[in-house]
């Protein structure tokens, strides 16, 4: 059963006529902050209490909080019927600010001494505590300058160091720095979760969870619709890095680097790409190689409406975003495990909600460089 609260307080209630709300719409999502929306009539004792960037909304499922977030929006329709739309805790990390500064460690660290920051500018209420962090705990330079960078190129590099050429004094919100200076290079997703009054944000190399429920044809399979997605699709590869250096003298006399599997299926479609910051050939057939290894061409996802067999019977497992949840549709030719990347939850008719499935999308491991006439521009 789903509760809704505004600061604590139960805001829908169906039994109660005060205390409905309208078109309760819930979505989460891997790695993202998630919404939540719905419309609050005239009549509810709550109409005139929620306050925007104030209130904060938290959803929980059979007693286990699975969103808390705050009211980003109030508009007033016609009839006075208010539409609130709201905005999970992650969006905090939005509230503060980073100053660009050199640093020289672990990724780790490095994600530690963010939150630290974050937490030093904003209310207690928008803080967190670091929980879990299991992407690789690489060495990482942020350098602040190109020449710098220069020199920690000339240096032999392993595939576990990232050499950042990021502009310091440059500022940013502590979201955008994350992603710029993290999970850019490392991957990953944040999460944040409530334990107790404590609430820990993660940094995930993977959720490694899996749902001991199925989605099934036949049982609970209600509708299914396949996405795939051409407009990423290459099969072939030219790497470029400083001064249009090529592959050409470490890779046999060729400028390309081509998947055959992906030739054979889709034909020769050839795509460059700009290795900022490399100066040597064999650094960047590395790099290159490493980006097509990763690259997944003609990516899938499978968007289905299933019951939730936990609604009808407590002892079915929850699904939960990032879940591998086994999906065994044989009209459809999947029988697999598959990642929840995405649920929708619709409040008021559950047959309506929505699951999303497939791989989700990280940023590749290779060590990419900024622009460095960002850099120099900067300066």
């Amino acid at each position: 059963m789903f509760n809704i609260y505004a600061n604590g307080e139960s805001i829908h209630f169906p039994v109660v006529e005060d205390l409905v709300i309208v078109k309760p719409k819930l979505t989460l999502e891997i790695g993202k902050s998630g919404s939540f929306e719905f419309s609050i009539p005239p009549t509810h004792q709550y109409y005139n209490s929620l306050q925007k960037l104030k209130t904060v909304i938290t959803v929980d499922y059979d007693g286990t909080e699975i969103f808390r977030g705050r009211v980003l929006t109030i508009n007033k329709g016609f009839n006075n019927v208010k539409k609130v739309c709201c905005e999970g805790n992650l969006s905090y990390l939005v509230d503060s600010v980073q100053k660009g500064e050199k640093f020289k460690g672990k990724v780790h660290d490095l994600f530690r001494q963010i939150i630290a920051k974050h937490n030093g500018r904003v209310e207690s209420e928008k803080r967190f505590t670091v929980g879990e962090i299991t992407v690789d705990n690489r060495d990482i330079v942020v350098t602040g300058s190109s020449t710098e960078m220069e020199r920690y190129e000339t240096k032999k590099f392993k595939y576990e160091q990232i050499a950042i050429d990021s502009m310091v004094d440059d500022w940013s919100t502590t979201l955008d720095y994350i992603q710029e200076t993290i999970i850019n290079y490392c991957g990953g997703y944040l999460r944040t979760r409530r334990v107790g009054n404590v609430t820990y944000i993660d940094l995930l190399k993977d959720y490694f969870s899996t749902s001991p429920q199925h989605i099934e044809f036949g049982r609970n399979l209600i509708d299914f619709a396949e996405e795939v997605k051409s407009e990423d699709l290459y099969t072939v590869l030219i790497p470029l890095g400083e001064d249009n250096l090529t592959i050409k003298k470490v890779n046999g006399g060729s400028d390309e680097l081509v998947d055959q599997a992906g030739v054979e299926l889709y034909g020769r479609i050839v795509k460059t790409h700009v290795f900022d910051g490399v100066r040597k050939a064999s650094t960047l057939l590395e790099d290159a190689q490493r980006m097509l290894a990763n690259h997944e061409n003609m990516p899938v996802t499978f968007t289905v409406k299933a019951v939730d067999m936990h609604l009808i019977d407590d002892s079915s497992g929850i699904i939960k975003v990032g879940d591998k949840v086994y999906v065994n549709s044989i009209p459809h030719g999947i029988t697999d495990y598959l990642t929840c990347t995405k649920i929708e939850y619709d409040l008021e008719n559950h047959s309506n909600d929505t699951y999303t499935f497939g791989n989700p999308k990280q940023s590749l491991t290779e060590r990419y460089r900024k622009d460095k006439a960002k850099s120099t521009r900067a300066r």
